[in-house]
């Protein structure tokens, strides 16, 4: 990316950031046809997340890209990740305050994680590495003592994914060397 195109879009975001902190708790985007309400769509606010706009969030969310390293931290349907920019998620953090989540990541030339990452109090459920260049290919989730939760993946080639709803989900892809490039998680 040349320097006038990082100019862009550092100012395409300036202007984002300022109209996302401008407007409710409600995510940016509208929703997909057929999705559930809240479901977020793909944007242009979907270049960089910036920090979550929402006060006291449900489930909060962020990724380690290559080479940027660790974004804002997202919530609740928002964006937290890249798309257009051929960028692979390397790790992923979550942690829901409705109720006990747990991750289990597809890597790169490492398969299925063979442990379940899962919350406890304060910490965050995390899958992925950092700093071994590896893609995280697709995510499991599972919530227990909430409602339903959905997510959505960005995968490479496909674009977004149709919206995955439940308490045991999974997004992303796996056995197909596709990397996710940015995801999105909200209650149902």
């Amino acid at each position: 990316m040349n320097l006038l195109s990082r100019v862009k879009v550092i100012a395409g975001a300036s202007v984002l950031a300022a109209t996302v902190l401008s407007m409710s708790s409600v995510p940016a985007q509208a929703g997909p046809a057929g999705a559930a309400p809240g479901a977020a769509a793909p944007g242009a606010a979907e270049l960089r997340n910036t920090d979550c706009p929402v006060s006291n969030p449900l489930i909060t969310y962020r990724v380690h890209v290559q080479d940027y390293g660790w974004l804002g931290q997202s919530c609740d349907g928002y964006v937290a990740g890249t798309t257009g920019e051929s960028r692979r998620i390397e790790k992923l953090e979550v942690h829901a305050n409705i109720g006990y989540l747990c991750l289990k990541g597809h890597i790169q030339d490492q398969g299925d994680d063979p442990y379940w990452s899962c919350q406890s109090g304060s910490a965050s459920a995390v899958t992925g590495t950092e700093g071994l260049g590896r893609r995280l290919e697709g995510v499991h989730i599972n919530i227990a003592d909430s409602p339903p939760i959905c997510a959505e993946a960005h995968v490479e080639g496909d674009g977004w994914q149709e919206a995955r709803c439940g308490t045991d989900i999974w997004v992303g892809t796996s056995g197909q060397g596709k990397r996710m490039e940015a995801i999105k998680i909200w209650k149902q």
